[in-house]
Formats: structure tokens, sequence, C-alpha cells
């Protein structure tokens, strides 16, 4: 896509003018337009940790900010930068638009994947500062490129664009349509908003998630009223249970559950996700050196091995799963204070301890697995 330079956050910023400009005019061309880029980046670019974006074999001289078919080339290792920052959180704000545009729940469950994984792995620890480029496998974290230095201080547009991502969250958590609310994302939280008759609404989220695949949301209207409560079941979640003061549901996954009854200001939601750690082939790029590896993600998370905590970090090992690809990984206490997660991995060589993406504090030098080595 884009031809010989093929910048992949300035592309996205215009067709997020399309959509716009779409509908204003309502001109079916532009909607097909943003839709058939939008399903050409999902199938072609992203990668397993949301975000897209790389320097080989395509588009060496664009700093791992170009369009280069990371879908299959994010396991090459010839790879020195890939996934700018600012190309997840255009990637981000772009799937809004299209998840505003059609109300299906795929784009949701991209910007999800993003969030944990792609942007909040860019952030420095101390939240002051993003990573310019990121890599899955060696040095997580890049600051150095366009960009200038005041003192100490490196400023690149993905310092810039990382806040951005972050404040852009409460936006897509929650909205609104016709028939009631519509949950995106499942963070903790208190959000204020209105029925479909403008009477005040709030829903309150108590939770862990993503760290827990229990999810309480208290719903409380101002008086009692009849409106659909749209809940997006992520893709990964296969078997989901949702019960509304004890009554029990499973949805499919993949899509919005809608919830339409009369709700009254003491009603509680309560979701229990399908959480299962799963062992992911590597794609087939244009380097075999690529093929032989495996990932491990745990519900929206993406699983990392770290050289803060292990020394044997990069070496090849044989994860062992059920014929399903389902891992029997144990969760345990955290090495490190800031992790979030940790889990301990059964491979054919020992177990290994495997963190979230995010928690891999490469901005003192030390590497990361993603992408692990399997073992001959």
């Amino acid at each position: 896509m884009g031809g010989p330079y093929p910048k992949a956050y300035e592309m996205m910023s215009l067709f997020e003018g399309l959509v716009e400009y779409y509908r204003v005019t309502g001109n079916p061309r532009w909607k097909e337009a943003a839709l058939n880029l939008y399903r050409n980046i999902r199938a072609q670019e992203i990668t397993l940790i949301g975000n897209a974006g790389g320097d080989q074999p395509y588009h060496p001289n664009v700093y791992g900010e170009a369009w280069d078919h990371t879908a299959f080339e994010q396991t090459n290792p010839d790879i020195t930068r890939m996934m700018e920052t600012c190309v997840g959180v255009t990637w981000l704000k772009f799937c809004s638009q299209l998840l505003r545009l059609e109300g299906d729940s795929t784009p949701a469950d991209d910007i999800e994947k993003y969030i944990y994984n792609g942007l909040l792995g860019a952030m420095k620890p101390t939240g002051d500062g993003f990573s310019y480029v990121n890599l899955l496998n060696g040095e997580k974290v890049t600051n150095q490129g366009w960009g200038w230095k005041f003192d100490d201080l490196t400023v690149t547009c993905c310092n810039l664009n990382g806040p951005m991502g972050l404040a852009y969250i409460p936006y897509i958590a929650v909205m609104n349509s016709a028939p009631g609310p519509v949950v995106n994302l499942y963070n903790a939280g208190k959000f204020n908003l209105q029925t479909p008759s403008g009477r005040p609404l709030k829903l309150d989220f108590v939770t862990e998630y993503p760290l827990s695949e229990k999810v309480l949301i208290h719903v409380k209207p101002e008086q009692s009223e009849n409106f659909t409560l749209s809940l997006r079941i992520p893709t990964w979640s296969a078997k989901t249970q949702v019960s509304v003061n004890g009554r029990k549901y499973r949805p499919a996954a993949g899509e919005y559950f809608k919830l339409n009854r009369k709700w009254k200001p003491t009603d509680k939601v309560e979701i229990t996700f399908d959480m299962k750690c799963s062992l992911i082939d590597a794609p087939r790029g244009s380097n075999p050196k690529g093929n032989d590896f495996q990932a491990l993600t745990w519900g929206p998370l993406v699983l990392a091995r770290d050289e803060n905590t292990d020394p044997r970090y990069n070496q090849p090992v044989t994860v062992l799963a059920d014929p399903a690809g389902i891992v029997k990984a144990v969760r345990t206490t955290p090495t490190l204070p800031a992790t979030h997660i940790e889990f301990i991995i059964p491979t054919a060589q020992g177990p290994i301890r495997m963190i979230d993406y995010s928690s891999v504090n490469g901005w003192q030098g030390k590497k990361v697995c993603t992408w692990l080595p399997m073992a001959k």
C-alpha cells in the first residue's frame, strides 16, 4: 500500500478525514474505501501486539514507519526497526472511526490488543516518555531517530502521540448509541451517560481486568427505564458467562451481546471471560529464518521473556501445549514489583517464566523475547 514511500500513520490520518467526509456527503464510495484500507491493514500489517510497520524487507529506508507486510514479517530476524508508536496510536484512532461507522465489534478487538500490548509496551515505566519504535525480540524500545534533544530529553513525534493514545481510551471504552450504552473496554472506572430518553445513567465498573477475568458492572439509571446495554464479547473469549442479577447467559464471541430490558438503579451485570494461555505459530514471511518461532497470549495480553530476570531469555524451547494449542500456564507472584502479571510456562527444557509484554522494562538496555525460538 502506498507505493515507494508508504508512511503508515500519515496515510491513516488521511483516511480518518475520508471517513468524516463520508459522514458529510453520504457517498458510499468513501465508506468502502475506508473499509478496504482497514481490512488490508488488519490482514497484512498488524502484529502480535497490535501495531504495524517495519524496515525489512520491503522499505528499509523508512525507519520502521512504513507498511511492510508486517503481519507476515514480524518474526523476520533481519528487522532492526518496527512498529512506530505513532502508527499504533493512529491505528487506534482509525479503528474508532470504523467502530462508529459500522457498529461491528472487530475494531474494538483491535483497539484492545494495541492498548494493552503495543501502547503500554512503548511507554516508559515512569510514564514520562514513549519509545519511537519497538521490537518483539531484542531491544524492545528505541528512542533514537527523527526528533530533537533538549538537554537529556529526547522529543519525537511518538513522545507526543503516545499520551494522545492514552487520553483517547476513555472516549472508546463506553459509547452511546440510539438503543443505549455500548461497552467496548472493561477497565475499572465510572461512566456518566444518558439513557435513550435523556435521563442520567451511571455505569460503575469494578474489576482488575485484564489481570482478572471477572468484571462487575453496576447499572444505575436515575429511574427504571427500558434500554439496551451492549457488551463487546472479545473474539479470544470462547466461553464467556454473563449474568444479570443472577440470571445467566452464554453470549457468542466476536460480537456485541445485547441486553434489552427494563433496568433498575440496583441492577448489576457480572461477566466472566474465558482467559486461557494460547500458543501461536509464527507467520510465514519472506525470510525462512523467521519460521521457527512461537508466541503465547493470555486473554488479551501478549506474554514475553524478560532479560531483566531471565539471563536465558532467548534460548530455544519447546512449549508444552494440548492439541488445541492451550498451555497449562500457572500464575505466580511477579518477580519484579512493577510487573503486572507473571506465569510459569511448561516446556520440554523445563519451566520458564513469562510476563506481559507491556511490563518488560527495556529502557536500561535489557532485551525481550516475545516470539520464542523453537528448539530443534
